[in-house]
């Protein structure tokens, strides 16, 4: 009897606990993040060509 009152109670904490908690959205990993140099500097032509050639894309 206290088992199910004590596992009655547990699920009604995780379950108020999941409606309060706030879990903000991911950003998109593929993408460098706020403030990175990539994103304050454009690349040069030589990051550039070197880019290309690491993700496989032909010139």
């Amino acid at each position: 009897m206290l088992v199910r009152l004590l596992r009655a109670v547990a699920q009604a904490m995780i379950a108020a606990g999941s409606i309060w908690v706030y879990v903000p959205p991911v950003r998109q990993l593929d993408e460098p993040g706020p403030g990175h140099p990539e994103r304050v500097v454009p690349l040069s032509d030589v990051e550039r060509s070197l880019e290309r050639a690491l993700l496989g894309e032909c010139e």
